[in-house]
């Protein structure tokens, strides 16, 4: 009898490997941009991030950098400003030292205030002279200080300023400018200017046309003390009542300076 054959048989893949076989190529992809996504997010996401902040920091130093800048062009700019300012008061405050006399000359005084009240038709009726002289003949050293902080200021900035304070505290920047002390005297003056002519009703006349008030006169009466007095300024000026029978009254408090 012939042999019978023995049949070979096969073991049958599972249905998992057989989707798996079908479709690779996508679960390659998958793993692939699975892997790529967990490597940007756990590496080069941090990086970017550290890479952004450092840039933020670096616009923001070089901001504060320019503003720095232009303090110190500011500053600079001060500097030259206070050195002319401070030439040119020297060269004022000369002029008006050599304007000033020695003494009171209390009897000039009396002499040319009478003179000018006339000029300009006032009657003087009384002047005062209070002396009040300077114990201290000795220039007044008188300084302004104003606290600069160098906090956060670079220190070539720091140092290119002049400031020798440590980063972080508060230097102070002095300026000092000597005044020469003079010696004053207070004058008290009282002025009359008659009063106007009254019309056949009583009533003061109104000045003819082209013709000054007294207040007017008034006026050009104190810029004539101011002009050829000497040295002077007005502390005060007191009016009496105008417009009646009685002559129009003005006081003037002045303050003139000598050596």
């Amino acid at each position: 009898m012939p042999k019978e054959k023995k049949e070979i048989k096969f073991d049958q893949p599972s249905e998992i490997l057989i989707v798996a076989n079908r479709f690779t190529w996508l679960l390659i992809l998958v793993i692939v941009l699975g892997v790529l996504t967990a490597g940007y997010f756990l590496f080069i996401a941090p990086s970017l991030a550290d890479i952004n902040g450092q840039r933020s920091v670096t616009a923001e130093s070089e901001f504060v950098r320019g503003k720095h800048q232009e303090l110190l062009q500011r500053l600079k700019e001060l500097k030259t400003e206070y050195t002319t300012i401070k030439t040119t008061r020297t060269d004022i405050l000369d002029r008006l030292k050599s304007a000033v006399p020695d003494d009171p000359q209390t009897a000039e005084l009396f002499v040319l205030s009478e003179k000018l009240a006339l000029d300009r038709g006032f009657i003087l009726e009384s002047i005062e002279l209070v002396d009040k002289p300077n114990k201290d003949k000795a220039a007044v050293a008188t300084g302004q200080t104003a606290p600069v902080s160098t906090q956060g200021l670079p220190p070539a900035l720091v140092a290119e300023i002049g400031q020798t304070a440590p980063s972080g505290s508060s230097a102070i920047l002095t300026m000092s400018t000597s005044t020469p002390a003079l010696d004053t005297m207070i004058i008290h003056l009282n002025l009359s200017r008659p009063a106007k002519e009254e019309s056949e009703e009583g009533t003061p006349l109104l000045p003819a046309e082209g013709t000054e008030s007294d207040y007017d006169l008034f006026k050009k009466y104190l810029s004539d003390l101011e002009s050829n007095l000497r040295l002077m300024d007005i502390q005060s000026v007191a009016f009496g009542e105008f417009g009646g029978k009685e002559p129009n009254t003005f006081g003037v408090n002045l303050v003139t300076y000598y050596k």
